[in-house]
């Protein structure tokens, strides 16, 4: 598995071979699933969504017209499965 080929590769899985190309893996419902968690380390805040002590603590968010705030993504897949069992139960 490589970048820029011209041929769609087979992938591993946890160091096996598999007949699973990259745009089969993409198109999978276990894709579908694990792409939902929500484990981005940041979020851009726009300047006009952050508050007075965000502003404060980002001093160069009038030239960036924001800032990157650093998530805490520790609980990021319990979150999901949350998420998930509520959506299948309610």
């Amino acid at each position: 598995m490589g970048c820029f080929n011209t041929v769609n590769q087979k992938l591993k899985f946890f160091d096996k071979e598999t007949d699973i190309t990259f745009n089969q893996w993409r198109n999978s419902d276990a894709y579908y699933l694990l792409s939902r968690i929500d484990d981005s380390p940041v979020d851009w805040i726009w300047e006009d969504d952050m508050t007075d002590e965000e502003k404060e603590s980002n001093p160069d968010y009038e030239i960036n017209g924001g800032y990157l705030k650093v998530r805490n993504t520790s609980n990021a897949i319990m979150q999901y499965h949350i998420g998930t069992h509520k959506e299948i139960y309610n």
